[in-house]
């Protein structure tokens, strides 16, 4: 890690990790990094969301601009605005409800949010849906290949042997010297 933890939360087979440097990452249970999102914001807290009436699993952040973002992986599915900055975040059973969301803010405030019943989460808050952004698929200009491209790539193929002998020799040359 660059810097110290805020938080740790299991997910299943993995871990994530949110970290002083606003970053939160992802890692497998053999220590290899899934994904990585940089946040402009201070990660205050962050909790896991197992959501079982749904098999939905997620993970929480508060950040310091009074906002509670849910993830699922690496997608943004939801955001909620918070009347202050969030200390600490508890996702689970509260007196009767199942999915509830406890907030303890950082003035010492206690905030309960209720999931309804026929909430979505299958849908991302950005993009419309779960998965890569509109901005991957963009077209990008890319010079095409000039005459002088080919010709070099062509002549590379016919001497390739020989030219790498006489870089050989060349390096041969300059070590001797």
């Amino acid at each position: 890690l660059n810097s110290h933890p805020v938080g740790i939360e299991r997910l299943g087979k993995n871990i994530v990790v949110a970290t002083m440097d606003n970053v939160l990452m992802c890692y497998s249970n053999k220590i290899k990094s899934l994904w990585i999102i940089n946040f402009d914001q201070q990660i205050t807290c962050i909790a896991a969301m197992d959501y079982k009436a749904k098999t939905f699993k997620g993970v929480l952040v508060g950040l310091s601009n009074n906002e509670i973002r849910l993830y699922r992986d690496k997608f943004l599915i939801s955001s909620l605005a918070c009347s202050d900055t969030p200390a600490m975040l508890q996702f689970g059973r509260y007196d009767r409800e199942d999915s509830s969301l406890v907030v303890i803010t950082k003035s010492g405030g206690l905030l309960v949010y209720i999931l309804k019943r026929n909430t979505d989460l299958s849908q991302g808050v950005a993009t419309g849906s779960v998965g890569p952004s509109p901005q991957q698929y963009t077209k990008l200009n890319v010079p095409r290949k000039t005459k002088t491209f080919v010709e070099q790539t062509m002549r590379e193929r016919e001497s390739g042997v020989r030219m790498h002998r006489q870089f050989q020799h060349d390096l041969y040359k300059l070590r001797l010297t």
